[in-house]
């Protein structure tokens, strides 16, 4: 119940559509926002026009600013309460091909090394599922049950490929939640899931 809150009143509510009527203000009005203001949280004050990968052009403009708003929302509003901390007590476990350790994000890479390239990269791509909780620690004192949970998977249709991916949980002592999907076309990405789906899946434990 938790993770259906969090995806659809800060993701889709306030990721997406309050985003897409804000951000275009926040960004007019960039260079005179004040830190930690509003409007100062709807922008990405490290990387306001995408990296490299994705932004292969290095162009900055307000459309290649707002693409990459849309696709990682309220940047500066989510890293702003991030504090230190020690996750310790861990249980639970995941399942991947390519021994995955357990506390990591099931999620899948390219041939740029992210998520922002065309062919998938299988072999180093952690597919499966996850399931670990643990005791989160703040500097305050302050002690959290925090969760990990996510799943990334590619399907073939036809001639596409399809990965499907969600996660919620703690991140840098931080609550996220997403839940994408991503087609892939070409040669490359078929032939690399045929070789990939007759491996031995592997469960790893914390």
């Amino acid at each position: 119940m938790e993770c259906i809150k969090h995806i659809l009143f800060y993701e889709l509510l306030q990721g997406k559509l309050l985003n897409a009527v804000i951000f275009p203000i926040a960004y007019i009005f960039r260079n005179k926002v004040k830190k930690n203001s509003w409007l100062w949280g709807f922008l990405h004050d490290s990387c306001l026009y995408g990296d490299k990968n994705w932004n292969t052009t290095q162009k900055e403009t307000f459309w290649i600013a707002y693409k990459w708003a849309m696709r990682n929302p309220l940047h500066n509003r989510y890293y702003s309460g991030y504090c230190h901390f020690i996750e310790c007590n861990y249980s639970g476990g995941s399942t991947s091909k390519n021994s995955t350790p357990a506390g990591f994000w099931r999620t899948y890479k390219t041939e740029t090394g992210d998520r922002n390239g065309r062919v998938i990269d299988f072999e180093k791509s952690f597919f499966g599922k996850q399931d670990i909780q643990f005791d989160i620690h703040f500097e305050d004192g302050k002690i959290v049950k925090g969760s990990r949970r996510s799943l990334c998977m590619p399907y073939k249709i036809g001639k596409l490929i399809i990965i499907h991916s969600r996660r919620f949980g703690y991140e840098r002592g931080l609550k996220q939640s997403s839940f994408n999907f991503k087609i892939f076309k070409g040669i490359e990405n078929l032939q690399g899931f045929e070789k990939w789906k007759i491996l031995t899946w592997k469960t790893e434990k914390m």
